[in-house]
C-alpha cells in the first residue's frame, strides 16, 4: 500500500500545475481539457491521503505546507517573481506552523 504522504505529494503537485496553467494561458476550451486530469489528479491525490492516514490534521497541514512550497518554487523558478525576505519568513512560518500542529 502507497503512504499517505505520497498521494498528498502527488495532490500537491498537481494542484501546482493547475495554477501554473491558469495563470499562464487564456480561458479557452482547449486550455480547459488540459487541465482536466491534473485536477482529478489533484483531488484523488489529497482524497487518497486523507483517507490513507491515522491524523487528519497531519496530512491537512501537510498538504498545504507542500501546496505552499510548490507554489513557492514556481513564482521564483518559473514565473521570476522576486521573493523578499518577508516571503521566506512567511515560508519559514508556514512551515514551522505545520510541524506544530502535528507534533506529538
Amino acid at each position: 500500500m502507497i503512504p499517505w504522504y505520497i498521494g498528498t505529494t502527488i495532490g500537491a503537485l498537481s494542484l501546482c500545475f493547475v495554477n501554473y496553467w491558469c495563470k499562464s494561458h487564456p480561458i479557452t476550451l482547449q486550455a480547459q481539457l488540459v487541465v482536466i486530469f491534473p485536477l482529478i489528479l489533484c483531488n484523488l491525490g489529497f482524497w487518497y491521503g486523507l483517507v490513507n492516514t491515522s491524523n487528519f490534521l497531519k496530512t491537512y497541514y501537510t498538504g498545504s505546507a507542500l501546496s505552499l512550497l510548490a507554489g513557492f518554487g514556481l513564482s521564483l523558478f518559473v514565473f521570476d517573481k522576486h521573493i523578499s525576505g518577508w516571503s521566506l519568513a512567511g515560508v519559514v512560518l508556514i512551515v514551522g506552523g505545520q510541524q506544530l500542529l502535528v507534533w506529538k
